[in-house]
């Protein structure tokens, strides 16, 4: 499969010379992007402990942890990872050429 980059492409800095505050860099990703697993999924992936901020992971897309917390509570520990989608890449689930028309038609009907 191959993956797209989906860095947001860069603005001139001409747009931001009449800001009426001072401009913040943006991110370089979407928001809309990021992955938050909490506590319930961290447990079955059993992945918590093997990752630090900055770690490059494999989701069939590539991505960066960009945040990793973890509180101790009065009921136990409280956990979450997040994760920026960087690149990703979608195929369908079989290549065109080999769907007939019916299969192609009763997955899309499932929608």
């Amino acid at each position: 499969m191959n993956l797209v980059d989906m860095k947001l492409p860069q603005k001139d800095k001409k747009d931001t010379v009449n800001a009426p505050v001072a401009y913040e860099e943006k991110e370089e990703y979407p928001y809309s992007l990021r992955i938050r697993l909490e506590k319930e999924q961290l447990e079955k992936l059993a992945i918590f402990e093997l990752l630090d901020v900055d770690a490059t992971v494999d989701i069939s897309a590539k991505g960066i942890v960009i945040g990793k917390r973890s509180n101790e509570m009065r009921d136990g520990k409280d956990i979450s990872l997040e994760i920026q989608i960087k690149s990703i890449g979608v195929e369908p689930e079989k290549p065109l050429d080999e769907t007939d028309v019916n299969d192609f038609m009763a997955r899309r009907n499932k929608r």
